[in-house]
């Protein structure tokens, strides 16, 4: 007898996104747009979570190619460019590679 295939997980969305993914995402996007410098280190307490639960959340993101861990000693998360393609549809792609470049470059 076959077995059932098994469920792909899901794929994090910006539109789909829930809870703790969704905040880190809309943070992540407005300090963007804001030019925060001061954002979006990864053990940032505006995040208000534990590290293992934030590590884990950031790892399905990073997964789902929406956001990059920057940084050897001082990590910190910057957006993509298919998260900022997401965020903004009319947004070109060199346009938003370059948003996402000088986010990561922003400390």
């Amino acid at each position: 007898m076959s077995r059932p295939p098994k469920k792909m997980a899901r794929s994090v969305r910006l539109s789909t996104a829930t809870g703790r993914a969704h905040s880190i995402l809309t943070r992540l996007l407005n300090a963007t747009a804001f030019h925060d410098r001061r954002c979006c280190m990864v053990d940032d307490e505006e995040f208000e979570t534990t590290p293992g639960r934030l590590q884990a959340t950031l790892g399905r993101l990073v997964a789902a190619g929406l956001v990059a861990i920057k940084g050897l000693i001082y990590k910190r998360v910057v957006p993509t460019a298919k998260l900022l393609r997401q965020q903004d549809p009319h947004l070109s792609i060199k346009e938003s590679e370059r948003i996402a470049r000088a986010a990561g470059r922003m400390r």
